[in-house]
Protein backbone atom coordinates (compact mmCIF):
# COMPACT_ATOMS: atom_id res chain seq x y z
CA UNK A 1 0.00 0.00 0.00
CA UNK A 2 2.94 2.46 0.79
CA UNK A 3 3.82 2.10 -2.49
CA UNK A 4 0.73 3.06 -4.33
CA UNK A 5 -0.39 6.92 -5.73
CA UNK A 6 -4.09 6.69 -3.96
CA UNK A 7 -5.91 4.04 -2.00
CA UNK A 8 -9.57 4.36 -1.71
CA UNK A 9 -11.18 5.07 1.39
CA UNK A 10 -12.57 1.58 1.47
CA UNK A 11 -9.35 -0.51 1.21
CA UNK A 12 -7.60 2.18 3.91
CA UNK A 13 -10.36 1.60 6.12
CA UNK A 14 -10.13 -2.36 5.49
CA UNK A 15 -6.41 -2.42 5.42
CA UNK A 16 -5.58 -4.47 2.32
CA UNK A 17 -5.58 -4.16 -1.01
CA UNK A 18 -6.30 -6.73 -3.44
CA UNK A 19 -7.15 -4.62 -6.80
CA UNK A 20 -4.37 -2.19 -8.14
CA UNK A 21 -5.95 0.13 -10.94
CA UNK A 22 -3.64 1.96 -13.76
CA UNK A 23 -4.89 5.57 -14.39
CA UNK A 24 -3.55 7.96 -16.96
CA UNK A 25 -3.69 11.51 -16.18
CA UNK A 26 -1.89 13.92 -18.07
CA UNK A 27 0.49 11.58 -20.33
CA UNK A 28 1.55 10.09 -16.59
CA UNK A 29 0.33 7.12 -14.83
CA UNK A 30 -1.12 6.79 -11.12
CA UNK A 31 -1.67 3.85 -9.46
CA UNK A 32 -4.71 3.56 -7.92
CA UNK A 33 -5.21 0.51 -4.68
CA UNK A 34 -8.53 -0.84 -3.82
CA UNK A 35 -10.23 -3.77 -2.33
CA UNK A 36 -13.01 -5.75 -3.41
CA UNK A 37 -13.48 -8.70 -1.09
CA UNK A 38 -16.13 -6.53 0.77
CA UNK A 39 -18.41 -5.64 -2.36
CA UNK A 40 -18.23 -9.37 -3.19
CA UNK A 41 -19.74 -10.47 0.32
CA UNK A 42 -22.19 -7.83 0.21
CA UNK A 43 -23.21 -9.09 -2.73
CA UNK A 44 -23.79 -12.50 -1.59
CA UNK A 45 -25.09 -11.12 1.76
CA UNK A 46 -27.72 -8.65 -0.33
CA UNK A 47 -28.21 -11.56 -2.74
CA UNK A 48 -29.23 -14.75 -0.13
CA UNK A 49 -30.90 -12.94 2.57
CA UNK A 50 -34.63 -13.22 1.75
CA UNK A 51 -37.77 -11.80 2.41
CA UNK A 52 -38.54 -15.50 4.61
CA UNK A 53 -35.46 -14.58 6.86
CA UNK A 54 -37.73 -11.50 8.18
CA UNK A 55 -35.00 -9.38 8.67
CA UNK A 56 -35.53 -6.30 11.13
CA UNK A 57 -33.50 -3.60 12.36
CA UNK A 58 -32.58 -5.53 14.96
CA UNK A 59 -31.24 -8.70 13.33
CA UNK A 60 -27.49 -9.18 14.31
CA UNK A 61 -24.71 -10.93 11.98
CA UNK A 62 -21.24 -12.57 13.16
CA UNK A 63 -17.83 -12.86 11.64
CA UNK A 64 -15.62 -16.16 12.80
CA UNK A 65 -11.97 -15.60 12.51
CA UNK A 66 -9.48 -12.32 13.16
CA UNK A 67 -7.26 -12.58 10.24
CA UNK A 68 -7.06 -10.17 7.09
CA UNK A 69 -9.90 -11.05 5.21
CA UNK A 70 -12.24 -10.71 9.17
CA UNK A 71 -11.96 -6.82 8.08
CA UNK A 72 -13.59 -6.93 4.91
CA UNK A 73 -16.41 -9.06 6.34
CA UNK A 74 -17.00 -6.78 9.12
CA UNK A 75 -17.04 -3.97 6.50
CA UNK A 76 -19.67 -5.56 4.25
CA UNK A 77 -21.64 -6.61 7.47
CA UNK A 78 -22.03 -2.64 8.26
CA UNK A 79 -22.82 -1.76 4.61
CA UNK A 80 -25.23 -3.94 4.69
CA UNK A 81 -26.88 -2.18 7.37
CA UNK A 82 -25.94 -4.65 10.21
CA UNK A 83 -26.39 -2.77 13.59
CA UNK A 84 -24.55 -5.43 15.87
CA UNK A 85 -21.55 -7.56 14.29
CA UNK A 86 -20.54 -10.42 16.59
CA UNK A 87 -16.80 -11.14 16.20
CA UNK A 88 -15.56 -14.69 17.73
CA UNK A 89 -12.10 -15.47 17.51
CA UNK A 90 -10.01 -18.38 19.02
CA UNK A 91 -7.82 -15.71 20.81
CA UNK A 92 -9.57 -12.70 22.38
CA UNK A 93 -6.77 -10.38 22.09
CA UNK A 94 -6.66 -10.65 18.22
CA UNK A 95 -10.59 -9.83 18.26
CA UNK A 96 -10.04 -7.15 20.73
CA UNK A 97 -7.92 -5.45 18.04
CA UNK A 98 -10.06 -5.82 15.47
CA UNK A 99 -13.12 -4.09 17.71
CA UNK A 100 -10.45 -1.01 18.28
CA UNK A 101 -9.75 -0.46 14.82
CA UNK A 102 -12.91 0.47 13.69
CA UNK A 103 -15.16 3.40 14.45
CA UNK A 104 -17.61 2.68 17.22
CA UNK A 105 -20.49 2.96 15.53
CA UNK A 106 -20.13 -0.43 13.96
CA UNK A 107 -20.80 -2.13 17.18
CA UNK A 108 -18.63 -4.87 17.11
CA UNK A 109 -18.72 -7.11 20.13
CA UNK A 110 -16.09 -9.55 20.97
CA UNK A 111 -17.52 -13.13 21.99
CA UNK A 112 -15.77 -15.37 24.50
CA UNK A 113 -18.00 -18.39 23.80
CA UNK A 114 -20.29 -19.25 20.76
CA UNK A 115 -22.78 -21.17 23.25
CA UNK A 116 -24.42 -17.90 23.60
CA UNK A 117 -25.42 -14.64 22.31
CA UNK A 118 -26.28 -11.11 24.06
CA UNK A 119 -28.82 -10.28 21.22
CA UNK A 120 -30.37 -11.76 18.81
CA UNK A 121 -29.06 -15.13 16.94
CA UNK A 122 -27.46 -13.87 13.58
CA UNK A 123 -29.06 -13.45 10.34
CA UNK A 124 -25.44 -12.98 8.60
CA UNK A 125 -22.89 -15.11 9.40
CA UNK A 126 -19.29 -14.90 7.57
CA UNK A 127 -16.47 -17.43 8.61
CA UNK A 128 -12.69 -16.35 7.36
CA UNK A 129 -11.05 -19.53 8.99
CA UNK A 130 -9.49 -22.05 7.23
CA UNK A 131 -11.38 -25.44 6.55
CA UNK A 132 -8.98 -27.26 8.63
CA UNK A 133 -9.37 -24.57 11.84
CA UNK A 134 -13.38 -25.44 11.92
CA UNK A 135 -15.72 -28.51 12.87
CA UNK A 136 -19.08 -29.10 13.74
CA UNK A 137 -21.11 -31.88 15.34
CA UNK A 138 -21.50 -33.43 11.83
CA UNK A 139 -17.80 -32.98 10.94
CA UNK A 140 -15.85 -33.45 13.83
CA UNK A 141 -12.15 -32.24 14.22
CA UNK A 142 -9.77 -32.33 17.38
CA UNK A 143 -7.23 -30.47 15.91
CA UNK A 144 -9.87 -27.42 14.57
CA UNK A 145 -9.39 -24.32 16.33
CA UNK A 146 -13.09 -23.67 16.67
CA UNK A 147 -15.98 -25.88 16.84
CA UNK A 148 -19.19 -24.05 16.07
CA UNK A 149 -22.34 -25.85 18.05
CA UNK A 150 -25.63 -26.02 16.03
CA UNK A 151 -26.83 -23.37 17.83
CA UNK A 152 -25.01 -20.23 16.05
CA UNK A 153 -27.65 -21.29 13.42
CA UNK A 154 -30.98 -21.23 16.12
CA UNK A 155 -32.28 -18.08 14.15
CA UNK A 156 -36.30 -18.73 13.69
CA UNK A 157 -36.21 -17.18 10.49
CA UNK A 158 -33.25 -18.76 9.06
CA UNK A 159 -30.24 -16.65 7.48
CA UNK A 160 -26.99 -16.94 5.54
CA UNK A 161 -23.73 -18.62 6.23
CA UNK A 162 -20.88 -17.51 4.00
CA UNK A 163 -17.41 -19.45 4.32
CA UNK A 164 -14.55 -17.77 2.97
CA UNK A 165 -12.73 -20.98 2.92
CA UNK A 166 -13.06 -22.63 -0.53
CA UNK A 167 -11.34 -26.09 -0.49
CA UNK A 168 -12.93 -28.44 0.15
CA UNK A 169 -15.99 -27.36 -1.95
CA UNK A 170 -18.44 -28.13 1.27
CA UNK A 171 -16.98 -27.08 3.99
CA UNK A 172 -18.00 -27.79 7.65
CA UNK A 173 -19.71 -25.04 7.77
CA UNK A 174 -21.37 -25.02 4.79
CA UNK A 175 -22.43 -28.96 5.50
CA UNK A 176 -24.24 -27.27 8.73
CA UNK A 177 -25.84 -25.12 6.98
CA UNK A 178 -27.36 -26.89 4.54
CA UNK A 179 -28.45 -29.35 7.19
CA UNK A 180 -29.93 -26.40 8.63
CA UNK A 181 -34.21 -25.57 7.49
CA UNK A 182 -33.91 -22.15 6.81
CA UNK A 183 -30.18 -21.31 6.23
CA UNK A 184 -28.22 -20.76 3.00
CA UNK A 185 -24.63 -21.56 2.74
CA UNK A 186 -22.57 -19.96 0.57
CA UNK A 187 -19.41 -21.60 0.02
CA UNK A 188 -16.09 -19.59 -0.44
CA UNK A 189 -15.57 -19.74 -4.42
CA UNK A 190 -18.41 -17.92 -4.72
CA UNK A 191 -16.93 -14.57 -2.89
CA UNK A 192 -13.86 -15.50 -5.86
CA UNK A 193 -16.21 -14.98 -8.49
CA UNK A 194 -18.32 -12.09 -7.19
CA UNK A 195 -14.89 -10.54 -5.80
CA UNK A 196 -13.33 -11.19 -9.14
CA UNK A 197 -16.15 -9.73 -10.76
CA UNK A 198 -15.80 -6.11 -9.35
CA UNK A 199 -11.90 -6.73 -10.08
CA UNK A 200 -12.76 -6.92 -13.74
CA UNK A 201 -15.59 -3.94 -13.86
CA UNK A 202 -12.88 -1.53 -12.14
CA UNK A 203 -10.22 -2.14 -14.33
CA UNK A 204 -9.68 -0.87 -18.17
CA UNK A 205 -7.83 -3.85 -19.43
CA UNK A 206 -10.33 -6.94 -18.40
CA UNK A 207 -13.69 -7.23 -19.13
CA UNK A 208 -15.41 -10.13 -18.49
CA UNK A 209 -19.41 -10.68 -18.04
CA UNK A 210 -21.04 -11.95 -14.53
CA UNK A 211 -21.81 -14.85 -16.60
CA UNK A 212 -18.68 -15.64 -18.36
CA UNK A 213 -16.74 -15.54 -14.63
CA UNK A 214 -19.28 -17.82 -13.11
CA UNK A 215 -18.76 -20.36 -15.97
CA UNK A 216 -14.91 -20.38 -15.42
CA UNK A 217 -15.12 -20.27 -11.83
CA UNK A 218 -17.79 -23.82 -11.74
CA UNK A 219 -15.05 -25.35 -14.18
CA UNK A 220 -12.47 -24.56 -11.76
CA UNK A 221 -14.31 -25.46 -8.79
CA UNK A 222 -15.14 -29.10 -10.51
CA UNK A 223 -11.69 -29.46 -11.78
CA UNK A 224 -10.69 -29.15 -8.10
CA UNK A 225 -12.89 -31.98 -7.09
CA UNK A 226 -11.73 -33.82 -9.41
CA UNK A 227 -8.22 -33.65 -7.91
CA UNK A 228 -9.76 -33.95 -4.60
CA UNK A 229 -10.97 -37.38 -5.61
CA UNK A 230 -8.11 -38.24 -7.46
CA UNK A 231 -5.67 -37.42 -4.32
CA UNK A 232 -7.49 -39.49 -2.49
CA UNK A 233 -7.56 -42.75 -4.64
CA UNK A 234 -3.77 -42.23 -5.16
CA UNK A 235 -3.46 -42.07 -1.04
CA UNK A 236 -5.44 -44.73 -0.61
CA UNK A 237 -2.91 -46.89 -3.32
CA UNK A 238 -0.21 -45.91 -1.43
CA UNK A 239 1.04 -43.38 -4.62
CA UNK A 240 -0.10 -40.87 -7.39
CA UNK A 241 -1.81 -42.62 -10.40
CA UNK A 242 -1.39 -41.10 -13.78
CA UNK A 243 -4.92 -39.44 -14.69
CA UNK A 244 -6.47 -39.16 -17.96
CA UNK A 245 -7.57 -35.80 -19.21
CA UNK A 246 -11.42 -34.86 -18.50
CA UNK A 247 -13.41 -32.69 -20.17
CA UNK A 248 -15.80 -30.28 -18.24
CA UNK A 249 -19.26 -29.12 -20.28
CA UNK A 250 -19.74 -25.29 -19.14
CA UNK A 251 -23.41 -24.57 -19.22
CA UNK A 252 -25.57 -21.34 -18.66
CA UNK A 253 -25.61 -19.84 -15.63
CA UNK A 254 -27.88 -21.42 -13.38
CA UNK A 255 -27.49 -24.60 -14.92
CA UNK A 256 -24.65 -26.94 -13.84
CA UNK A 257 -21.50 -28.07 -14.82
CA UNK A 258 -21.05 -31.42 -15.81
CA UNK A 259 -17.77 -33.72 -15.59
CA UNK A 260 -17.91 -35.79 -18.99
CA UNK A 261 -15.34 -37.85 -20.71
CA UNK A 262 -15.97 -36.38 -23.95
CA UNK A 263 -17.55 -33.50 -25.03
CA UNK A 264 -18.36 -31.81 -28.16
CA UNK A 265 -19.31 -28.60 -27.60
CA UNK A 266 -16.42 -26.27 -30.00
CA UNK A 267 -17.46 -22.65 -28.28
CA UNK A 268 -17.49 -23.74 -24.82
CA UNK A 269 -14.90 -26.31 -23.92
CA UNK A 270 -12.32 -26.70 -20.95
CA UNK A 271 -9.71 -28.88 -20.80
CA UNK A 272 -9.27 -30.05 -17.16
CA UNK A 273 -6.02 -32.54 -16.03
CA UNK A 274 -7.64 -34.45 -13.25
CA UNK A 275 -3.70 -34.88 -11.69
CA UNK A 276 -0.94 -32.49 -11.49
CA UNK A 277 -1.16 -29.18 -12.60
CA UNK A 278 -4.34 -28.15 -14.07
CA UNK A 279 -4.53 -26.36 -17.46
CA UNK A 280 -7.90 -25.00 -18.35
CA UNK A 281 -8.06 -23.24 -21.98
CA UNK A 282 -11.16 -21.71 -23.27
CA UNK A 283 -12.28 -20.29 -26.33
CA UNK A 284 -14.54 -17.33 -26.60
CA UNK A 285 -18.14 -17.68 -24.85
CA UNK A 286 -21.18 -16.93 -26.27
CA UNK A 287 -21.04 -13.21 -25.47
CA UNK A 288 -17.06 -13.14 -27.21
CA UNK A 289 -16.21 -11.97 -23.98
CA UNK A 290 -14.38 -14.45 -22.13
CA UNK A 291 -10.42 -15.64 -23.74
CA UNK A 292 -8.87 -17.73 -21.12
CA UNK A 293 -5.41 -19.39 -22.85
CA UNK A 294 -4.51 -20.88 -19.48
CA UNK A 295 -4.99 -21.14 -15.82
CA UNK A 296 -2.71 -23.06 -13.43
CA UNK A 297 -4.30 -24.50 -10.39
Amino acid sequence: MPFLDEVSEHARLIGAVNTIIPVEESGARRLVGDNTDWLGLLELIETNVTSDNDRTDASTSLVLGAGGTCRAAVYALHKAGYKTIYLFNRTRDNADKIVASFPHEYNIVPLTSLDSFPGEHPLAVISTIPAQGTATRYAPNADAGVTVPDSVLAREGGGVLIDVAYRPRVTPLIDLADRTPGWTGVPGIMMLLEQGFWQSSMCVLLFLSLSSCALLVRAVADALTVRAQVDRQAAAQGGHPQGRPHRVRARPVGGSVAQEEEQKSPTRSLAVTATGSTHISSSSSESGLLKLERLDL
